[in-house]
């Protein structure tokens, strides 16, 4: 769908992504890392050990399979629909 949109008009991308049951609007292109901080936890490293993300695929939610104990995750870019818990 294309919207036309005035010249002197700005947009701000967002998207939803729920982190630890809560869904929160951010921008398009956060990371986990991002997320994590967003949803409360000042250190997202720290929560690794019992974290899990779950991406949108073919009408459902996805577990990623990641290693927990690298930090690689965290730079996982969001796309929106992305569930994130640590708890």
């Amino acid at each position: 769908m294309c919207v036309t949109i005035p010249k002197d008009v700005g947009v701000i991308s967002l998207i939803s992504v729920t982190v630890n049951g809560t869904d929160l609007f951010v921008s398009r292109g956060i990371q986990v890392f991002d997320a994590i901080r967003t949803g409360g936890e000042p250190v997202p490293s720290s929560v690794l050990p019992n974290l899990e993300v779950f991406k949108p695929w073919n009408g459902r939610l996805v577990a990623v399979a990641f290693d927990h104990t690298d930090d690689g995750i965290l730079r996982l870019v969001l796309q929106g629909g992305e569930m994130i818990s640590w708890h």
